[in-house]
């Protein structure tokens, strides 16, 4: 008797949810973004496998040296029917050797990639009155651009990553990469999405060449966020067929910045644009290569 009251007991905690309707089930399943967590609650039951691939937003961990690996999720992600919204969060696979940030600007093709790296940062312009300029230094500068360099080549593959995303989910409104060291974040809209997706019939170029310039800039002070960068060192990368002189760095969404010296970075690649776009000069050009 005692043993039937105990089956009973846990057939009625197995389907506490079977009073639910299928839509409050789902509200409860989309504040778990993690795909590492949705997983295991497929299999909890044919009606939990079948309202799980209704969420709208996942979020996965995925290391950006192995492609095959990021493919075989994405296409895995191809069950979740209503699947909008994608986070990617990438571990840092090395410590920079210097501060630094960079950025995007694509379509079907990766245009262009910036780099950004200052020697310090400060909060307040306080300071200048007891420091003064920084002259550039040559050995800096060269390690400064061999991380540029190693930057650029993570750009390439973060963004044939993001024409993954995009050609697999057919739903999607907006995916963001981001790294764990705050090296970079990539996020893009709606729109965007659709633009590059109207253009994925053509081929991906797995080899490209790109010019580089550099600009230097002893002390830059931003007005707006009230922040002083000293010997900032700033590495442009763009396609070689790209005009001479393209602005496409020029505006900047602050939108998904995460932090305030995230949206200073952004600050200080206007202020360079503005005021010292005389100081960029012309590097050897190179050559990107795609392994996939």
């Amino acid at each position: 008797m005692k043993n039937t009251e105990k089956s009973d007991a846990a057939e009625d905690d197995s389907s506490s949810f079977d009073p639910l309707p299928d839509d409050v089930v789902l509200q409860i399943f989309r504040k778990i973004i993690d795909y590492e967590t949705l997983c295991p609650c497929r299999l909890v039951s044919k009606r939990f496998n079948r309202i799980t691939l209704q969420v709208d937003t996942i979020r996965f961990i995925t290391k950006i040296t192995s492609y095959k690996s990021f493919l075989s999720k994405i296409q895995s992600l191809k069950k979740f029917e209503g699947l909008k919204y994608l986070s990617v969060h990438i571990p840092s696979t090395s410590e920079h050797p210097c501060m630094c940030r960079w950025k995007i600007k694509c379509g079907k093709n990766l245009d262009s990639v910036i780099f950004l790296s200052p020697n310090s940062v400060y909060h307040s312009k306080k300071y200048v009155n007891e420091n003064g300029h920084e002259e550039e230094d040559m050995e800096l500068t060269l390690l400064k651009k061999f991380t540029a360099m190693e930057c650029m080549d993570h750009a390439v593959l973060s963004h044939l990553m993001l024409l993954t995303c995009i050609k697999h989910i057919p739903l999607l409104e907006k995916v963001t990469l981001k790294d764990s060291g705050k090296t970079y974040s990539i996020s893009l809209n709606a729109e965007k999405i659709a633009e590059m997706r109207s253009s994925l019939t053509s081929p991906y170029e797995l080899i490209r060449q790109n010019r580089m310039s550099k600009c230097y800039v002893p002390l830059l002070e931003l007005p707006v966020s009230g922040y002083v960068l000293k010997g900032v060192t700033v590495f442009l990368m763009e396609r070689e067929d790209l005009p001479i002189g393209n602005d496409s760095f020029m505006k900047i969404d602050d939108d998904d910045s995460e932090d305030k010296l995230e949206a200073a970075f952004n600050e200080a690649l206007m202020e360079i644009f503005k005021k010292h776009a005389a100081r960029f000069e012309r590097q050897l050009a190179f050559t990107s290569v795609i392994f996939v």
